[in-house]
């Protein structure tokens, strides 16, 4: 977008009130500009350039979006949550504002904005949310690796419409070991707000669901094995090797929401996201 359109957006803000409709409009402009010109580009200085100043106005309709939510430091000094608004790593996360620190992340969207960004998956609403859908939510807060809930459960509260708890991991593998983060959403009538703290101290893990896991990641390493000896020509081998490390993965992740309740660190990962629910009120 030209400096000229850019002020003109930025003087329109200081006479109106920002809508999350104005608010899309002009984040889907900035994206197809970038689309259209990045195939032939040749100043990648400049278009770094434009992505950095179109983010910053952007960043200022998403602070006047924020103003009445309840973590005034986010809509203060929070940035934008969206890394670049070209095709490349990075794109596509979801639109709020973030604070970020070695260990925790705050974020806090409005609820237009969220149902808007997860309307491709179906979510019309945050109702009874799976540890999948929370997993695919919390995700779109991070660029570089996945979250995997595992273990989630919904909280009933006289202030908000939903607060969910969870534990999960940040990686970019898949493999066996505890969850060493804390994931709390909470939702009242315009706004989501979503707290990521690593874990002070680590899980302990469940012995029942190592045994799950070893027992098929075993069976994924004999075909693996069997791959190999084929000269690697045997890709049916190395697909069902695949199959059975994810398959290990989500029956170890299932064991914990299922025997979570049982850890002796279970009261103190409640109390951790009470604290947390206390700090939004």
């Amino acid at each position: 977008m030209n400096d000229k359109k850019k002020e003109n957006i930025t003087n329109e803000q200081t006479c109106q009130i920002i809508t999350e409709i104005d608010y899309l409009k002009v984040r889907n402009e900035y994206i197809q500009h970038f689309k259209n010109i990045i195939e032939n580009a040749q100043d990648w200085n400049g278009i770094y350039k434009q992505d950095t100043d179109s983010l910053l106005v952007l960043e200022k309709m998403l602070r006047e979006l924020m103003k009445n939510s309840r973590i005034d430091s986010v809509a203060k000094f929070g940035k934008i949550n969206l890394e670049t608004l070209t095709p490349e790593l990075g794109f596509g996360l979801l639109d709020g504002l973030a604070l970020n620190n070695n260990s925790s992340k705050i974020f806090v969207t409005t609820k237009v904005l969220f149902l808007d960004y997860f309307k491709s998956q179906q979510f019309k609403t945050i109702d009874n949310l799976t540890s999948k859908e929370l997993s695919d939510i919390f995700s779109a807060l991070f660029s570089d690796a996945r979250t995997t809930v595992f273990y989630s459960e919904q909280y009933s509260s006289n202030k908000y419409s939903k607060v969910y708890g969870s534990v999960g991991t940040i990686a970019q593998d898949i493999g066996r070991f505890p969850p060493d983060n804390i994931f709390v959403l909470i939702a009242d009538e315009d706004y989501i707000y979503i707290i990521q703290k690593h874990l002070d101290k680590s899980i302990i893990e469940i012995s029942e669901c190592q045994a799950i896991y070893d027992s098929i990641y075993k069976n994924s390493q004999i075909q693996f094995e069997k791959y190999k000896a084929s000269d690697l020509t045997d890709k049916k081998a190395l697909d069902k090797s695949f199959e059975l490390q994810e398959t290990a993965w989500n029956k170890y992740c299932e064991c914990y929401q299922e025997n979570f309740r049982t850890c002796e660190e279970f009261d103190w990962v409640q109390k951790q996201i009470e604290n947390i629910v206390q700090y939004v009120e």
